[in-house]
């Protein structure tokens, strides 16, 4: 497996998974909120690259060892 592909697949979807937490913020704010909610807002972006950094290096992970298994097949 090449884990220089996984690192920076999975960089380039956390990237993704934090803009896409700031656009469902800015898009989705309600005009007021308490202050327990605006602290969980404020939490979104780590949220998205989170899970963009685990969901980009999972499926890159999948790819490489069906292409692997591929390859051995033949």
């Amino acid at each position: 497996m090449n884990y220089r592909h996984i690192v920076f697949s999975s960089l380039i979807t956390s990237v993704i998974g934090i803009l896409f937490a700031l656009v469902v913020l800015k898009v989705a704010a309600p005009p007021f909120q308490s202050q327990r909610y605006q602290q969980l807002t404020q939490s979104y972006p780590w949220i998205g690259a989170v899970s963009g950094l685990a969901a980009g290096a999972s499926v890159n992970a999948v790819f490489q060892l069906k292409s692997q298994r591929d390859r051995l097949g033949e």
